[in-house]
């Protein structure tokens, strides 16, 4: 115990913690009915700007900073998963809502730790530390040359542990330890506080949500054509800036001490409850929950009652949360599938910057809905109660999930001829035939059969032309044959039970060989495994984005060909051989004009260089590009470049209905939601509503999981209908609780005015609070009837205000 001079002039001792003696003699004797002591509450905290804490700027650039940590990264986690580490959209799915899963179910022991022992600065402080090695590690381990060939996962499952468990943590003190900076007579500036901190929540998602795919996609680094390592490192910057921000202000806080754990009283008393319910030695009680009255009292036990009702509201709750937070999932893979667009100065948009329409729609929507929707409702005498918006929230959301099951069925229709299904293959026939000294191009006559059954039987007239993708259920032709009507070449192709291979692409490159003239014809077989949109429960681990164009080359040259750009970064390693063909996977680029540059390579060392080539590429393409050899020299052109599968013709853009849709679902089911979990719940158990509510999000992100592990369906379009119709399902099974339940103060609802010395606290009877996302309230006021009057809140209601911010 050090000793400082007190305001008197008298010594005080000061604790290691850095509290007063003073201070901890009000911890031991004046302790509120929530088991909190106020330090420094006989007098206001240093102003700024005349009247708002000091703190302030503190709080709030802390959240800034640590949202766009968060959201940046989560933003890009997906695809990290699906390009990076080859996982495929399924495998991917499952990680990245375990994730938030985590970063969920964290947020209650976040919460405990706070109100038992550490306090909310320090739960915060130590919490921030642990994210930031967290978010550190998935950075460093991001870079090729420390992940490894093939990358390991294990470093970033690891730092996304660390993660879940650094933002769960944090999520529900923030908010709350920056309310607890407002003295009694600063209650009116609450409001300008939660708006403020609000919009530093959605400015950070919305500003990262943008940066961070921005810097995955146009940054190249470490010899990749994606920066990974840059995209997570620049969050982890800003995430120890949010770290030394906090500490900075850590002079003009003002520190709340938590004396009781409610969260921890609920759970004995419900351990005690259950225990007698369940007792053959014990009679029975007229309440399961009256054996715990003795140790607790009949009040808390009363308030245990009123949560668990409210509680048992909120079980359709995770079906939405389900829905909702596929945006950084499966709505950003059916995003890789569409046509991107140029922004001019800010290049190229890219798939993963679409979750930033969320935070923005938010920003612009909520204020639209505070005046405009919600006071025409008002004038038309439309109900709009809290049970009813957060009914008409669902069935938006259930809308949203239909317009992008819709929306799958016009993507799938631009790609034809690409999902396969159970053990089928494809087989077609490329004619890469050069014509001799003649005026028509050669011609290929192709038939393919198996077991009596023709799968392809066909003319290919053109050079360059291809067949139609053939399906065949088995992996044997038993007769293939290919000829052509050039009098110069003279022996055909004919096979006997030519062996495809399942699930997959099989292309066979036909060609006269090498000089134009001789009498057979010439193949390169490839065999290609397709996108993961279509093919889910592929394992191989192979890179295949859809935002991305891939090209094979084939080499009919007696060559040893490699291929690099004209930077001189290799695009294939280790070059192609004579006679023979890359696979897609080997080289991916972003939509644009590329140039390479073909090599001639002895012993994998360039000797010369071949010829340059133009190929013009777009997103979602699949290309072939045969390297042909006239018997001096290479004459492949730009031109030749083969299209095997047609580029993502449906715009981005066209995914913005079904996000407008979302967001407005948020907002009512939401924002409502959590004013409900606020006013309904009992005060001393308002902390124990919202880790309820909390716990819906992991729940939904749970369900998500068990669908996409399950791989139920084969088709995109066809879970995304699934999940419509089982959010039909949740909203009414919610319409039928909602009818059942009754209001804390149904009067509240009546038209009458309220007198301003009511005590209780219900959703419309005495404060109105709109909780936005990540728990902060954007608006406190006190209802009469018509009227919205902005008034005081007391120290009470402020408690539970505080306290209950701990949502997403």
């Amino acid at each position: 115990m050090k000793k400082r001079g007190g305001d008197d002039g008298n010594d005080v001792g000061v604790s290691d913690d850095g509290h007063t003696s003073r201070e901890l003699a009000i911890v031991e004797h004046d302790v509120d009915e929530h088991g909190y002591t106020n330090l420094n509450s006989d007098r206001d905290a240093t102003l700024l700007c005349g009247k708002y804490p000091t703190p302030m700027p503190f709080i709030i650039g802390q959240e800034f900073c640590e949202r766009f940590c968060y959201y940046g990264m989560r933003s890009i986690l997906v695809l990290y998963f699906t390009n990076y580490f080859g996982f495929t959209d399924d495998k991917a799915t499952v990680y990245y809502h375990t994730f938030i899963l985590l970063s969920y179910l964290t947020t209650i022991f976040g919460g405990m730790m706070a109100d038992s022992s550490l306090g909310k600065y320090r739960t915060i402080l130590y919490l921030s530390i642990v994210y930031l090695v967290g978010i550190t590690v998935v950075s460093v381990t991001a870079i090729p040359s420390i992940s490894g060939d093939p990358p390991s996962w294990a470093g970033v499952f690891s730092g996304l542990l660390l993660i879940a468990i650094g933002t769960g943590g944090i999520k529900p003190c923030v908010a709350a330890f920056g309310g607890d900076q407002f003295s009694q007579n600063q209650q009116h500036l609450l409001a300008s506080f939660f708006a403020a901190f609000y919009f530093s929540i959605n400015a950070g998602s919305a500003i990262s949500s943008v940066i961070t795919p921005k810097l995955r996609a146009d940054v190249h680094c470490f010899g990749e054509d994606e920066c990974y390592s840059l995209a997570f490192g620049v969050p982890a910057i800003l995430l120890a800036v949010a770290t030394v921000v906090f500490v900075i202000g850590k002079k003009s806080y003002r520190n709340r001490i938590p004396t009781r754990n409610v969260v921890l009283d609920f759970s004995k008393a419900m351990k005690i409850a259950m225990k007698h319910k369940f007792s053959r030695s014990t009679p029975p009680s007229p309440h399961w929950l009256d054996p715990a009255k003795q140790k607790f009292g009949e009040e808390f036990i009363a308030d245990i009652r009123q949560m668990l009702s409210v509680l048992v509201l909120f079980l359709p709750a995770p079906l939405f949360w389900a829905l909702f937070d596929q945006q950084g999932s499966r709505w950003t893979l059916q995003a890789e599938q569409m046509k991107m667009f140029n922004m001019g100065a800010l290049g190229r948009f890219q798939p993963d910057m679409m979750q930033s329409a969320n935070p923005i729609l938010v920003l612009i929507l909520i204020p639209f809905f505070d005046s405009g929707i919600y006071p025409l409702l008002r004038k038309l005498r439309i109900p709009h109660k809290p049970l009813q918006r957060m009914t008409m929230g669902m069935i938006l959301c259930a809308l949203a999930f239909l317009s992008s099951a819709f929306l799958q069925i016009r993507i799938d229709a631009s790609k034809p001829h690409v999902a396969l299904h159970g053990q089928e293959m494809q087989f077609r026939v490329v004619n890469v035939l050069q014509p001799p000294s003649m005026s028509s191009s050669p011609t290929l006559s192709v038939f393919a059969s198996s077991d009596n059954h023709v799968v392809l039987n066909t003319t290919i007239q053109e050079t360059y032309g291809q067949s139609s993708y053939a399906i065949s259920t088995t992996n044997v032709l038993t007769q293939l044959d290919i000829s052509t009507v050039d009098p110069t070449i003279a022996t055909p192709l004919h096979f006997l039970n030519f062996t495809l291979q399942e699930q997959h692409k099989n292309t066979m490159f036909v060609t006269n060989a090498a000089g134009g003239a001789p009498s057979s014809l010439e193949y390169i077989v490839s065999v290609d495994r397709l996108r993961s949109s279509t093919n889910p429960n592929n394992e191989a681990g192979e890179s295949d984005s859809n935002d991305v164009a891939r090209v094979k080359f084939i080499n009919f040259s007696p060559l040893h060909v490699g291929v690099v750009r004209e930077s001189g970064a290799s695009v294939l390693m280790g070059g192609v051989e004579s006679m023979n063909s890359t696979r897609y996977h080997q080289a991916t680029f972003s939509a644009g004009t590329t140039t390479f540059i073909l090599q001639e390579l002895v012993n994998h060392t360039a000797v010369a260089n071949l010829s340059s080539i133009t190929l013009e590429l777009q997103d979602g393409g699949d290309y072939s590009f045969p390297i042909v050899w006239n018997g001096t020299a290479i004459t492949s052109s730009g031109a030749d470049l083969i299209v095997d599968v047609p580029p993502n013709a449906i715009p981005v853009l066209n995914q913005l209905p079904q996000y407008i849709i979302m967001t407005c679902g948020e907002i009512l089911f939401s924002v409502t939601g959590l004013e409900l979990a606020f006013a309904e719940a009992p005060k001393s158990m308002k902390a124990v509503v919202q880790a309820g509510w909390l716990l819906a999000v992991t729940v939904g992100s749970l369900i998500v999981i068990v669908v996409a592990e399950a791989s139920f369906f084969d088709s995109q379009r066809d879970e995304f209908f699934f999940f419509t119709g089982l959010m039909g399902l949740s909203t009414l099974w919610f319409i039928f609780l909602a009818l059942r339940y009754k209001y804390k103060c149904p009067e509240s609802h009546s038209r009458s005015r309220i007198a301003p010395s009511t005590t209780s606290t219900t959703l419309t009877e005495q404060y109105n609070v709109s909780f936005l996302k990540d728990g902060a309230p954007s608006t406190v006021r006190r209802k009469f009837g018509e009227d919205d009057v902005d008034d005081d809140i007391d120290d009470n209601d402020q408690v539970g205000l505080l306290e209950s911010s701990s949502s997403a």
